[in-house]
């Protein structure tokens, strides 16, 4: 076998291995684009609507059987892009996030709930704002 027929032979090999790559990674996306996006129902959230927010959080080794991952409720301020959306907490609204439509699931809370969380929200930011303005912290005295 001479030099440029190895050559050759090679260089087709390769591309055969090359496009049988391609080929079977294109596969994998697909088959993985349908595992993923299976279980995803309606992801569109209206302006305004009560979501939860995903946000797991563990520290150290503790159980995490019992714990909340979602904390909330949060209002959805603006659909930023197809799939990120800013939110605002109930009780600091002038803070907002960004976050991806994966970390959001719709509150299932009654407006009467809704409306009763906002209230406590706001009364303890009055409540603060009082004991601020009158510094109605209590006294320690030293012997």
């Amino acid at each position: 076998m001479t030099t440029c027929k190895y050559v050759e032979e090679l260089a087709a090999h390769i591309r055969n291995a090359f496009a049988a790559t391609r080929k079977h990674s294109v596969e994998e996306q697909k088959r993985q684009r349908y595992y993923y996006n299976r279980k995803a129902g309606n992801t569109n959230y209206q302006t305004h609507e009560a979501v939860w927010l995903y946000c797991p959080v563990n520290k150290g080794k503790r159980n995490m059987k019992f714990a909340t991952p979602c904390t909330g409720p949060f209002e959805i301020i603006e659909q930023v892009s197809g799939v990120n959306y800013r939110i605002r907490s109930f009780g600091s609204p002038r803070r907002t996030q960004l976050v991806h439509v994966n970390r959001l699931k719709r509150c299932k809370l009654t407006p009467a709930q809704l409306c009763s969380i906002r209230q406590k929200c706001n009364g303890n930011k009055e409540q603060e704002r009082r004991d601020s303005q009158f510094n109605t912290k209590p006294r320690t005295y030293r012997p």
